[in-house]
């Protein structure tokens, strides 16, 4: 978003400064049924992630909104989870 903003003239970088970024972490994650492998035979959700994260083409790229996709596991959301855990947000 700051990349970007520069790049529009939005932001000057000689007045703005960046002074801490969020460490990366899988956002907006697209969750599947536990019982597609049932349902539709053995290894269906591996091929299924892996069709989703080859794609390559841009203009399906710009519709998902991400760029690229990449494969995400419940760890990925620890962090959150612990956070989230602390603030007593969680039933």
């Amino acid at each position: 978003m700051y990349d970007e903003r520069v790049a529009d003239g939005k932001i000057d970088p000689n007045v703005v400064r960046v002074i801490w970024q969020t460490p990366p972490y899988a956002d907006y994650n697209w969750s599947v049924r536990p019982d597609l492998d049932e349902k539709f035979g053995a290894g269906f959700t591996d091929r299924l992630q892996k069709a989703l994260v080859d794609i390559q083409d841009p203009n399906l790229l710009r519709a998902l909104p991400r760029d690229p996709l990449v494969p995400a596991a419940n760890e990925d959301y620890d962090a959150i989870r612990e956070v989230a855990q602390q603030l007593d947000m969680l039933r």
